[in-house]
Parts: structure tokens; sequence; C-alpha cells
């Protein structure tokens, strides 16, 4: 998985962890501060307005929303 997704950062909510052997929570500060970061820096080069469902240029939805009647809606919800 580190090839994938990079090595392990940040360990947090550590004191539910199922075993005997519960690790330290670490790397909170570190992580939370690379968050804030990333953030900031997309909302001064306005990346933060990309996004996959809307046209960036018109700002309209790129797939028609589709309201459920009841029945359909009854049927989304219905468990397999």
């Amino acid at each position: 998985m580190d090839e994938a997704f990079g090595p392990i950062r940040m360990y947090v909510h550590t004191g539910s962890a199922i075993g005997e052997t519960k690790p330290k929570s670490a790397g909170v500060l570190p992580g939370t501060l690379r968050i804030i970061a990333m953030m900031l820096k997309a909302r001064f080069d306005s990346r933060y307005k990309q996004t996959p469902f809307f046209n960036l240029k018109s700002g309209n939805p790129v797939v028609v929303p589709k309201v459920l009647n009841d029945e359909e809606l009854k049927n989304a919800k219905r468990v397999v």
C-alpha cells in the first residue's frame, strides 16, 4: 500500500483500536497543518472551484439532475 498511497504520516483515534497493543497517536499536528496548507493553496489559486460535477465556465451541472418519483425512490431504498 505504501507504493500506491505513500508512507503513513498520521495515526489518529488509536484509543479505540482493537487489540492489546494500541499504537500511540502521532503526526496529528504536522498532518493537520499539511491539510490546512493544501486548502489555503487551493483557495488562493481557485482550484477549489474545479469539480467533476460542474462545468467550470458555465457553473451548470455536467449531468442534468433527475428527481425521483415516490416509486423510484422506494426502489432505490430497497435493500438487496
